[in-house]
């Protein structure tokens, strides 16, 4: 397992670097571990849907830490 974790605010550029990143540790047996947070952790998580994720909740999975105005 490799944990990924990142900006929430990232660029066009970093998140190509962690889909791209994922798919790599994808290619060499690895789960992803991260937050489920927006930006780095959710496009770790996206990546690698299909093949295997691990989310760490820090609270309940029905109160979203720290609030977000996109939910």
């Amino acid at each position: 397992m490799v944990s990924i974790i990142g900006a929430r605010k990232a660029s066009a550029a970093r998140r190509k670097i962690t889909r791209d990143m994922a798919a790599q540790f994808r290619k060499n047996g690895f789960s992803i571990v991260s937050g489920l947070a927006l930006g780095i952790a959710g496009e770790a998580h996206a990546a690698r849907l299909m093949t295997g994720t691990v989310a760490v909740l820090g609270g309940a999975i029905d109160h979203v830490h720290p609030p977000c105005p996109h939910h």
